[in-house]
Parts: C-alpha cells; structure tokens; sequence
C-alpha cells in the first residue's frame, strides 16, 4: 500500500483474511561538510529546581582526563565469558575492510537509526578527513569509529564475516565488542560531557541488542538515559546559542535512546526533528515517523485521567493514532515503494505501526483500573492477524533483509499476546483454525528471537497464553467433531 492507502479512514486497512549541545563539535547544517568550532561558550538553564549548565563548544583541544579511564568506568561493562580473555582485534591491519564496514554502517544502520549525520561520517571513515572538528586520534573519535565498525558487523550475517574478517561472525563481534567497550572507557563514558560519546555508546547499545538482551544490557540501556539527562538533552530548544547541526543532532539522540525501551525511557519535549514537511522523501523520512510514533506510544500508554471519564480517554487515544496517520500521509506522500526497497519497507513498517496503535488503544498495556473500552467495530483478532503477517512478509523479504537487524526493535510481541487472548475466548473453530498457523509461527520465531537474544524478559505470561490457547482450541475441535 502507498502513502494515500493509509488515508482510507481511521480505522485500521483491511487486513489479509490470514493468511551542540552537550560537547558535541557541529557545523553549519546547509554545509556538506562541518565548520570549525566556534569558540566556548556556556548557558545555564534550571531544571526541576537545580541549575543546569550546558557547556556549549569546548576547545577542540581538549582531551580525556586521567580520571577517565578510572576503576569506575571499568565496571561498566561486565565481559561475557567469551570476552574475559584477550581478543585479537579483527581489524589489526584491515584498513580496507574498515572501509567496507562503513559502507555497510551507511546502508543498514543509518537508514533505520539515525543518531549520526551521514555527510560527516563518510568525509571522515571513507575520504579519510578529520571528524568534525575533533584533532585526529582523538579518544573520542576512536569511539565513535569503533561503535560504528561493531554496529556494521552486528548487522553482517555469518557468510559476510568470513571474507571480511577470516573469521565467523560470533569471534568477529566479540572481538569488536571488547575494542568498543575499551574505547567507550578511555573517552571516559561514566562522566562525560561530549554527545558524540553518548552517540558511540548508543550505537553500541542498539547493536548489542540485536543478539544480547541479557539484565546487563538492560542496565547500561539506564545509563544512556541518565547520560542524556545529565547533558540537558531533554531541554529543546536549548538554552543559549547553538547552531542548527548541533540542535538537530541533540534531537536525533534523544529519540534514538527513546527507541531503546519506548515503554521506558521519556526524553521527549516540543523539540522536532528537521525533515517534516514531507517535501520530497529523505534520508529523515523514516527517523521522523519513528520519532513521532515514539510520542504516540507515551501518550496512549501513560496519558491518564481522573475520574470514571474513559470514554473520553478512549477517544483522545484514538484521536492521537488519527494524527499519526495524518502525518503519515504527508511524509510519505513522495514515497516509491514499488521501485525502491527501502522505500517499501518503510510502508510496511508505516502500516504496522499504524496497526498496532489500534491494538494498543483497545487493548492497552497498562491498563487503568475499571477501564473497560466498547468493543471495536472491526476483529481486533483480525487486526493483530495482519500484524503478525506484515511482520513475516518483512522478515522473509530477501529485497529488505539488510534492514531486518532491526527486527528485535519492531517485534510483534503485543500483538502476539492480544491474539492469544481473541483465540482464547473465540467460540468459533473455523475462525480459530484459520488464525492458527499464522499465530504459532509468530510466537515459534517470537521465542527463538528470545532464546537467540538471551533475553531476560519474562517469557512465562506467553507461554501461559500459548498454553491456554491450545488447550481451548483442542477442546472446540473435540467438542465439534472437526
């Protein structure tokens, strides 16, 4: 479906049957290439009764303090007993495949979270040019350099790594991850003031995820928020002059650490991405969808209302979905999804979205006491049908696979969950057995891609789910001779 399918009215489309600031040196954003650092400058701001300073363009001078690299920052990363011995690094001597890795950096990560500005990064890691305005070597500039190696590998697959790094994939990222960690650790992470520090470690976190959800990522996920509060990024605009790089770079990590947990984390304000008026389809097309359906998940799942109103809550709710879709339209108004494969999955993640706000809205994930919705005017067991559909059309698309790294952000599991509920009350075997297949193949790859990831994420309320849904059905084929 193209951007105008999404304008066909509030309801969901029908589904298959079922089948700057901080010590971030910027630049002029007009410019392909960064200026020079202006000089320091500071402001001060008071949040929550404490005053906040911003310390706006330090020397480009400036180094890492011997604290830096303290027995502190060491406790941060707890190795995996894989990394608890030396690593040989897989990039000792390999300028050439640094290249490539970048390459690959710029077409899977970038497009789909975008925490850096691509012009920047290419002058630098393939024209061989000064990041920014950062002094070569810089402790910095290793970090983000080495963050940007590890979130390419974490997105190769096991046949890509090979000819790369003469090695499989799991020895090529431990060994990155160990050069990462060391190097997050000598820009010295725990106390710093620079936002391209807080990009590298962002980039390090999303990357992990993708095959690590253990409790230890969970906490450092905490620590990117705390970092970001610390460096006022939840101040926008900001306070005191600041160009319109560094503005909008300050805006694209904040909502890249909302991305991390959007049940969670809440940086958010009236600040705006850039690219919003759906002009011509960019580079931020997607990065500002996302963004905005960040903010649509809060206010569904923490607006709350006095009182016994919820009939007006339920319709605020479903007027925020309306809006998203609104906006949908517009930015995607220039989109081509049949020529161009990027461009199709952002529709398909568009549409999934969209969907699954309709799901989140008749059945929130935090339910308020005594909120009892009316039933839809559409199957909500048909809606989350479509969910999960759309969900393995992206994943078994060869044309997108490069994007598919992403899967453990866009998971399904709420929609998983909803249609195991449907099934457990739907008293027609036709309809259960024509969603069946669908659902045990979502919830067979939901729990591999736990079991993959190590998550530690209680499985057991699905698995409870699962059981239940079984059972019934079992009972309604037994009970109808089916």
């Amino acid at each position: 479906m193209d951007a105008a399918g999404l304008a066909s009215g509030s309801q969901p489309p029908p589904p298959a049957p079922c089948g700057g600031g901080g010590r971030h040196r910027g630049a002029q954003a007009s410019a392909p290439a960064p200026t020079a650092a202006q000089a320091d400058a500071g402001a001060s701001s008071t949040v929550a009764g404490a005053s906040l300073v911003l310390p706006l363009r330090p020397s480009r001078t400036d180094s890492i303090s011997p604290a830096a690299t303290s027995f502190t920052d060491s406790l941060v990363f707890t190795a995996e007993p894989e990394l608890q011995t030396p690593s040989p690094d897989p990039l000792e001597g390999r300028d050439w495949a640094k290249v490539q890795l970048v390459q690959i950096f710029l077409d899977r990560i970038d497009p789909v979270f975008k925490v850096l500005h691509r012009p920047s990064v290419s002058l630098h890691l393939i024209q061989g040019k000064s990041y920014l305005d950062y002094e070569p070597g810089h402790p910095t500039v290793v970090a983000l350099d080495r963050a940007i190696f590890y979130a390419a590998a974490c997105a190769m697959d096991e046949s890509e790594c090979v000819p790369v790094f003469d090695m499989g994939k799991r020895a090529a990222v431990a060994g990155l991850r160990v050069a990462i960690e060391a190097a997050l650790a000598r820009a010295g992470l725990l106390s710093t003031e620079d936002i391209t520090v807080l990009q590298a470690f962002v980039l390090y976190l999303v990357a992990t995820r993708t095959y690590d959800r253990t409790r230890q990522v969970w906490t450092l996920m905490s620590l990117a928020y705390r970092i970001a509060q610390a460096l006022g990024l939840q101040i926008d605009p900001p306070p005191g002059p600041m160009k319109p790089f560094d503005i909008e770079m300050r805006r694209r990590l904040r909502y890249a650490i909302g991305l991390l947990d959007m049940q969670t984390f809440n940086l958010d304000s009236q600040g705006k991405l850039l690219d919003e008026t759906g002009r011509s389809f960019t580079d931020m097309t997607f990065a500002t969808l996302v963004a905005r359906a960040q903010t649509v998940v809060r206010q569904i799942n923490m607006t709350t209302q006095d009182g016994g109103a919820y009939g007006g809550l339920f319709q605020l709710h479903r007027g925020y979905v309306r809006d998203f879709r609104d906006a949908a339209i517009i930015l995607l108004r220039h989109c081509r999804p049949d020529d161009d494969p990027f461009h199709w999955y952002v529709v398909q993640v568009t549409e999934w979205i969209i969907a699954q706000f309709h799901v989140a809205v008749e059945r929130p994930l935090r339910r308020l006491p005594n909120y009892d919705p009316p039933r839809p005017d559409f199957s909500l067991l048909q809606v989350c049908a479509e969910i999960l559909q759309r969900s393995q059309n992206i994943i078994g698309d060869s044309n997108v696979r490069f994007w598919n790294w992403s899967e453990s952000v866009f998971n399904p599991w709420h929609a998983l969950a909803v249609a195991l509920a449907e099934l457990c009350t739907c008293p027609d075997p036709v309809i259960v057995e024509s969603y069946w297949d669908l659902v045990e193949r979502a919830y067979a790859h939901s729990a591999d891609l736990m079991e993959r990831s190590r998550s530690e994420v209680s499985w057991g309320p699905m698995e409870k789910l699962m059981k239940k849904a079984r059972a019934h059905r079992n009972s309604l084929l037994q009970a109808h001779g089916v």
